[in-house]
């Protein structure tokens, strides 16, 4: 695949194994539309992913809601610009 076409279609930052903060700001774009979600904290301390009014315990989880498939998070999010 060209790296360069590849980039054009998922911008942003890629994220980084162990890179997953409080605060953290995500984006994707699948088919055409731009997602946004948020790292957050649960009451345990434990991070969480948000997507809109939803919490996901995994970066894979928030991605299989947002294309309705499994999807790799790690690969599918992107550090918001």
């Amino acid at each position: 695949m060209n790296t360069r076409r590849r980039l054009a279609k998922n911008p942003g930052i890629p994220l980084d194994r162990g890179g997953l903060r409080r605060g953290l700001e995500l984006m994707a774009h699948y088919r055409g539309v731009r997602f946004n979600a948020v790292v957050e904290e649960d009451p345990t301390r434990k991070l969480v992913i948000r997507v809109g009014d939803r919490r996901f315990a995994s970066l894979s989880g928030a991605a299989c809601f947002v294309t309705g498939n499994q999807t790799n998070g790690w690969r599918f999010w992107r550090r918001a610009e």
